[in-house]
C-alpha cells in the first residue's frame, strides 16, 4: 500500500444540554475523534462463525487510530473499509489482502489490536482471529476450543525418557466480578465456577500417543481425526495440564 496521511475523524461540536454540559470536562470533544464506521466485504474470509452473527453487513465501531492507504498492485484486496463520521463521510480502505505465491499478507490500515484492548468490541477480536488464520501456511498444530475465560499456553518437555507437549489450561473466572480484589496481592479463591468439555486438537504433524491430565492422574480418550488427534477435557476447576506423550 501506498500511505496518504491521516483521515480527518474529528467530531464537531455541537450544543449539548446545558446541566449535562456543566458536567464534562474540556477533554470530552477531545476523546470522540478517529470515530469510524467500519464495513466488512462479506464475501471475503471475514464474514464467517460470529462474524456473520454480529455484523454481516451492517456498519460497526471502529474507535482509534487509522490511516488513509491506497492499493500499490492490483491483485490487492480490500475486504473491509473504514469511513469517516460526518454530514460528508469519506470512505477509504481498513483492510487490504493479497497473495504473492504461497505468501499471504493482510495490512490493517486501522488500529484494531490497540482498539480491541481499549475498548473490546468483539467484532475487533474475530478480525484478528481471521487475519492471522488465513495468512498462516496451515492451522494451528495445537488448538484449545473453550470459553475465553480459559488461558492456554504450550511447552515441549524433553528427556532421555522421550518427548511430550504440555498445555497448561487456567481458568481466569471469577465468582466475585473481580470486586474487592488485592492489587498488590495473589487473589484468593474462595470457589470456582467449573467448566466442561475443553476440546484439546494436537496437530497431524505430531505423533501422539497416550495423552492424559495432571494433577488429576487420568488418562484421556484420544479421538483420531485426519486434523490429528483430538481430547475432551471434561472437567477444568482453575488449572490443569494436558500432557501428550509422542511417539
Amino acid at each position: 500500500v501506498d500511505y496518504q496521511g491521516l483521515p480527518d475523524a474529528a467530531t464537531a461540536a455541537s450544543d449539548l444540554d446545558v446541566n449535562f454540559a456543566k458536567s464534562i470536562g474540556p477533554d470530552y470533544w477531545e476523546k470522540r475523534k478517529n470515530v469510524f464506521d467500519f464495513r466488512q466485504d462479506t464475501s471475503s474470509f471475514l464474514n464467517q462463525g460470529l462474524m456473520r452473527t454480529y455484523v454481516g453487513a451492517a456498519p460497526v465501531t471502529h474507535k482509534g487510530a487509522a490511516v488513509r492507504v491506497s492499493p500499490k498492485s492490483t491483485d490487492t484486496r480490500v475486504i473491509g473499509t473504514l469511513s469517516t463520521r460526518g454530514e460528508q463521510p469519506q470512505a477509504f480502505p481498513g483492510i487490504l489482502t493479497r497473495q504473492h505465491g504461497q505468501g499471504r499478507v493482510v495490512y490493517l490500515a486501522g488500529g484494531f489490536d490497540a482498539a480491541y484492548y481499549l475498548y473490546a468490541y468483539p467484532y475487533q477480536r474475530l478480525v484478528l482471529s481471521s487475519a492471522i488464520r488465513w495468512a498462516a501456511a496451515r492451522p494451528p498444530a495445537i488448538e484449545v476450543q473453550a470459553p475465553m475465560c480459559v488461558h492456554a499456553s504450550t511447552m515441549r518437555q524433553v528427556s532421555p525418557a522421550g518427548e511430550r507437549l504440555v498445555v497448561h489450561l487456567y481458568s481466569d473466572l471469577n465468582t466475585t466480578a473481580f470486586h474487592a480484589l488485592p492489587n498488590d496481592d495473589v487473589p484468593l479463591h474462595e470457589e470456582v465456577v467449573p467448566i466442561s468439555d475443553i476440546r484439546v486438537r494436537f496437530g497431524p504433524d505430531y505423533r501422539v500417543g497416550r495423552i492424559h491430565l495432571e494433577p488429576e492422574g487420568r488418562d484421556l480418550e484420544v479421538t483420531r481425526t485426519p486434523s490429528g488427534s483430538e481430547v475432551i477435557v471434561p472437567r477444568l476447576d482453575v488449572h490443569s495440564m494436558v500432557v501428550a506423550e509422542l511417539q
